[in-house]
């Protein structure tokens, strides 16, 4: 459903180079710095999603304004419709 982007995928292969790094590290400074690099990426990772729960909310707001605008095309609605639309969904 959801497609990676090409940064996401840069963002992962990265990830995936700094894991192998780690492996191979031959002193703990070392190993501490790339563990650094790690977190970084894991953070931006985290920043750059947005969750499923609001791309829901989002979706169902959206679909209730529509239905209210189409029933609106052939019926007059009060003002206090509005205020139901998220009571209905």
């Amino acid at each position: 459903m959801f497609k990676k982007s090409e940064i996401e995928t840069q963002i992962d292969d990265e990830i995936m180079t700094l894991l192998a790094a780690l492996r191979t590290a031959k002193s703990p400074e070392e190993y501490d710095e790339w563990q650094k690099q790690l977190t970084a990426m894991h953070t931006l990772r985290e920043k750059n999603n947005i969750s499923k729960e609001a791309l829901l909310s989002a979706a169902v707001n959206i679909a209730g304004i529509i239905v209210i605008l189409s029933h609106e095309r052939t019926h007059v609605i009060a003002s206090k419709a509005f205020g139901l639309v998220k009571k209905i969904f």
